[in-house]
């Protein structure tokens, strides 16, 4: 082996440990790494290190690309919007059922406190808008990142096979006879 093939070997194994090691993070953590070593509009590096990268990852044995991709999907899954929205509907109907019970029942309880918990319903409902919109543009951002990592992932060919692998082709081959 050459020197610069080494080179390229330990910096492809030192780039997996930092992969694998960036699977333990959080969404956040891990949409950064991506974005930044995989998504050329996004990296401060250049398309040739995104190469690399992707060149790299091929390397993989098959428990660290089960790994990886296991976490892939679950950045996707993790961050699917859709998910918060039965929880935002059901609190936003909540206040508009108080809403409406106060104006029907605005005659019998006192003026000043039916502005008070109108004004409370409006405000939490601006609240909750305000945390619902920031919930869903994040989980949008990272659902993104994951379905195109996913994706990647998916759809390369990996060299290495793992050591029970290529047992068991070894196997294969020499039942035959």
């Amino acid at each position: 082996m050459t020197q610069n093939t080494q080179e390229n070997t330990e910096d492809n194994k030192i780039f997996i440990i930092n992969v694998i090691e960036m699977t333990k993070k959080d969404d956040k953590k891990l949409k950064e790494f991506i974005d930044g070593n995989f998504i050329p509009e996004k990296s401060d590096f250049g398309s040739e290190a995104i190469y690399k990268n992707i060149e790299a990852i091929k390397n993989m044995d098959k428990n660290q690309q089960l790994l990886v991709k296991a976490r892939a999907k679950q950045l996707e899954e993790n961050n699917d919007a859709s998910k918060y929205m039965p929880a935002f509907v059901a609190i936003i109907t909540a206040i508009i059922s108080i809403y409406k019970l106060l104006i029907d029942y605005s005659e019998k309880i006192n003026p000043k406190i039916t502005n008070i918990i109108m004004g409370i319903s409006i405000l939490g409902t601006s609240i909750l808008a305000i945390i619902a919109l920031f919930l869903v543009l994040n989980s949008y951002k990272r659902r993104a990142t994951g379905i195109f990592f996913n994706s990647l992932l998916s759809n390369l060919e990996f060299v290495k096979e793992s050591k029970s692998d290529k047992e068991q082709n070894l196997d294969q081959k020499y039942n035959k006879y």
